[in-house]
């Protein structure tokens, strides 16, 4: 995939989604010593971590316009 980045912070060619944490098997390890509680979000019941993992590090989350508009 070529994205064509500006320098006024505009790009085309892809697109982008935000950064992914990058968190390791062992930080996972210990956020889940915390537990969860469960949390609503409208009719939706989900379990919420009680403590966020920390992440070493993070990575961006890119689709081509064929993937993002369902043709791949």
């Amino acid at each position: 995939m070529d994205v064509i980045l500006y320098s006024d912070r505009s790009y085309r060619g892809g697109h982008y989604f935000g950064k992914i944490p990058l968190i390791s098997k062992k930080e996972w390890a210990k956020a889940n010593k915390f537990g969860t509680h469960t949390s609503m979000i409208g009719d939706w019941e989900i379990q919420v971590m009680n403590k966020d993992p920390k992440p070493h590090g993070y990575s961006e989350y890119w689709e081509c316009p064929q993937c993002y508009w369902g043709g791949k």
